[in-house]
């Protein structure tokens, strides 16, 4: 039985004869379970289209990515000259082709997850 259906087969029932008519440990219990069953189908459902956003996401931060930043594209020359100038007079070039690769990987880049993937690795 679906979990939407039993949701409502129940609502009816107690509509109709009250709740205390319906009461009883088994009643409230198949009430219950018919909760669980449609919040884990919402669950469930927003996990899904999280996944297929995520995988978008990535997807279009891969589009023509080699992996290192002085590949990378700029609308403006002079822009990407003076980023890629400050990048290397920081020196955290490699840091920052890290955190990318993480961005790309799971599609989200913080500090904590940075560690974490620099503590398991590629």
């Amino acid at each position: 039985v679906n979990a939407g259906c039993a949701l409502y087969i129940a609502t009816a029932m107690v509509a109709r004869d009250g709740l205390r008519a319906h009461s009883t440990p088994v009643y409230l219990g198949q009430v219950l379970w018919s909760v669980v069953l449609c919040a884990s189908a919402v669950v469930s459902e927003c996990d899904r289209l999280w996944v297929l956003q995520s995988a978008k996401e990535a997807s279009e931060l891969r589009r023509g990515f080699t992996g290192d930043l002085r590949d990378a594209r700029s609308s403006v020359a002079s822009d990407k000259e003076r980023i890629l100038r400050e990048l290397e007079l920081s020196g955290q070039k490699d840091s920052l082709n890290a955190a990318i690769d993480v961005l790309l990987v799971s599609g989200m880049s913080t500090p904590t997850l940075q560690a974490a993937a620099e503590c398991v690795g590629p």
